[in-house]
């Protein structure tokens, strides 16, 4: 059985992964006048350059001959998850901020909108569909009709079910807020770097470009490896939402010191 405090805490991720993405377009909207455009490009911009390119990139190399050596080896599996990662939503930010946002330039508060949309657009995705599909299936383990789903699936697929019911039923209940820490954290560092490669952009910084595909890399890298350390999961989460916020803090001096200052429009 899964515990109502799980099945609470799943449900209310569900909840913030919605609300968190819509609360920050409405607030940037009618809070700065930053342009819906600038959100929903941000959205597409992450699904194109992360869920297609990015994992195009993954199938050819993990199926080929070197896959094997990059996931048996921690170090490797960390340099090239956090390569490949900043590479790649990097570029598309950049793209998405150079040619697709060109005549919304002049406000600077479209940085944040971009980022709202890159990283809010990726919590809902992921982790909220993550999130409603542990739900509907904790009900389902719960009032005893998985098991009649599991006899209709072929054989492979009630492994793949019996792994998740598994997961679900042994996962202790913080773990799944642990889950919204990390998104939490995930579309933080994603608003600091949309401000970075905008200031590339737009305000000529151009090594705030290389800054933010270094954040980014270290970031994602450094989460590799502690997740595959030997810590407990909330110190981990508290090390990534603690890099997150520095993130955050340079890229708010950013914001104000050469964002805003730099504008094409003055705000």
């Amino acid at each position: 059985m899964i515990s109502s405090v799980t099945l609470a805490i799943i449900a209310l991720n569900i909840m913030f992964a919605v609300v968190v993405p819509c609360g920050l377009l409405l607030f940037l909207r009618k809070k700065f006048g930053a342009s819906i455009t600038a959100f929903l490009v941000g959205c597409g911009i992450w699904f194109f350059f992360a869920m297609i390119l990015e994992q195009i990139l993954h199938g050819l190399v993990i199926t080929s001959s070197i896959g094997p050596v990059i996931v048996d080896n921690l170090a490797l599996n960390a340099l090239y998850g956090g390569l490949a990662a900043a590479v790649f939503e990097e570029a598309g930010r950049f793209v998405g901020i150079k040619l697709l946002l060109k005549r919304k330039h002049g406000n600077p508060h479209n940085a944040l909108m971009y980022g709202a949309g890159h990283g809010g657009f990726e919590m809902l995705y992921l982790f909220g569909m993550s999130m409603l599909s542990n739900l509907t299936y904790s009900l389902m383990i719960n009032d005893g009709s998985i098991t009649q789903q599991i006899a209709s699936f072929s054989p492979e697929e009630q492994g793949q079910v019996q792994a998740l019911i598994d997961t679900l039923v042994g996962t202790p209940s913080y773990m799944f807020a642990m889950g919204l820490v990390e998104r939490v954290s995930a579309v933080i560092l994603h608003i600091a770097l949309s401000v970075l490669v905008w200031a590339a952009v737009v305000n000529g910084k151009k090594m705030m470009f290389p800054i933010a595909m270094a954040v980014h890399f270290v970031v994602d890298a450094s989460s590799i490896i502690l997740f595959n350390l030997d810590i407990p999961v909330v110190l981990v989460e508290l090390v990534v939402l603690g890099m997150a916020l520095v993130a955050a803090y340079y890229a708010k001096k950013v914001f104000e010191e050469v964002v805003v200052v730099g504008s094409p429009q003055r705000y």
